[in-house]
């Protein structure tokens, strides 16, 4: 049984794993992983700040705050 998405989800989740294949091919990084989408806002995010510490191979949000200005709860 699979997660219902609403349309505009699931079309900007193919739109991201569109552009994810772009940038792992031209950076040669490449993610793996199930149930890695923890958070989603159809509007776009208005900030996201990613932990940059390539050293533990994790990929981790540091901030993250939604279209209406919530703060995701970290």
């Amino acid at each position: 049984m699979g997660i219902y998405l609403e349309e505009k989800e699931e079309k900007n989740y193919q739109a991201f794993m569109d552009e994810l294949e772009k940038i792992s091919k031209k950076y040669g990084i490449a993610f793996e992983g199930c149930g890695v989408f923890a958070f989603s806002d159809e509007n776009g995010f208005k900030s996201i700040k990613y932990r940059k510490d390539s050293s533990s191979g994790d990929l981790r949000i540091d901030e993250l705050v939604f279209s209406d200005g919530t703060k995701a709860d970290r």
